[in-house]
């Protein structure tokens, strides 16, 4: 005989299915906008080498 299996509440579906997502994409906005703070001055001082196309 098949083992039932317990119900699941739909804000847990809800919260897998969706929030997971958007949380993850708020995070890497977060990092990225920390890694661009720490780098940012030394990012900008980079300059092409002359001769070189842009």
């Amino acid at each position: 005989m098949a083992r039932k299996l317990n119900s699941i509440h739909p804000g847990e579906i809800l919260r897998e299915e969706f929030m997971a997502q958007f949380w993850m994409s708020l995070q890497a906005n977060y990092d990225l906008q920390c890694a661009e703070d720490a780098a940012g001055k030394d990012i900008a001082a980079i300059r092409p080498a002359p001769g070189l196309a842009v």
